[in-house]
């Protein structure tokens, strides 16, 4: 069914990867757009009905997001193994700002649930 969609894609380096191992099993899916914007990605999924990939992380920070009742999320399958190691590094004398040691807590809190 995928192979049947349009996609709009954001133009990041696990999404890239994701389509590539998709292509490699399955064949090519018509891409209509790749960016780093946002807004564009909903405007398409919206007035053209195309469809999108993302990790599971961008939806629990979109709460708010102004369209949830024109655009759901829907978990795939695994076709493959999609998982990827996310951490923070940091000089070890280094003292981060107050608002890079919150922005580190509610990531973790968010994907150590």
């Amino acid at each position: 069914m995928l192979k049947e969609q349009l996609f709009v894609l954001y133009k990041d380096e696990y999404v890239h990867s994701f389509i590539s191992d998709f292509h490699r099993l399955y064949g090519p899916i018509n891409i209509f757009l790749k960016t780093t914007d946002t807004q564009i990605i909903t405007n398409t999924i919206i007035k053209l009905g195309a469809i999108t990939i993302g990790h599971d992380i961008s939806a629990e920070f979109n709460q708010n997001f102004p369209y949830k009742d024109e655009i759901i999320a829907l978990e795939t399958e695994d076709f493959f193994d999609t998982s990827f190691t996310f951490g923070w590094i940091k000089k070890y004398d280094n003292k981060l700002a107050r608002e890079a040691n919150l922005f580190i807590e509610k990531v973790s809190n968010i994907l150590i649930k």
